[in-house]
């Protein structure tokens, strides 16, 4: 039960095929060393998403922002957030495929979810 604070860009004047939206769920560093969903490079991975008619989506892990809870050094707690972010697109009417974007410390904690996710995302990628 912790309350998580993201961000969702997308373009509401494009059509969308079938009524749903691909999505891209950007991870952002290292919490205690000043990641945030702000990051410029993790707010640009999300945009190219809304470029391309999907859906953008930038989630501030816990004690991070107005996120509930507190960061950890090793990312066990967020690999939760990231698990939780994802079912969150995933129950949306409006969106169809998940991806999964980590950057930097993000990077390590979405490879980590990705072993708990399987369908649930349909591909991700890892930067630095």
């Amino acid at each position: 039960g912790i309350n998580l604070e993201a961000k969702i860009y997308y373009d509401r004047t494009g059509t969308v095929a079938e009524g749903r939206y691909s999505s891209v769920l950007v991870i952002h560093p290292h919490p205690k060393l000043g990641g945030t969903f702000d990051n410029p490079v993790v707010v640009e991975m999300a945009l190219s998403m809304v470029e391309e008619g999907g859906l953008g989506m930038c989630l501030n892990m816990r004690g991070v922002g107005r996120s509930g809870g507190s960061s950890s050094w090793k990312g066990d707690n967020e690999v939760k957030d990231v698990i939780a972010a994802v079912k969150y697109l995933k129950e949306r009417n409006d969106v169809g495929s998940v991806y999964l974007v980590g950057y930097s410390f993000g990077a390590c904690v979405a490879a980590t979810a990705m072993l708990s996710l399987g369908d649930l995302v349909n591909g991700f990628s890892l930067l630095s």
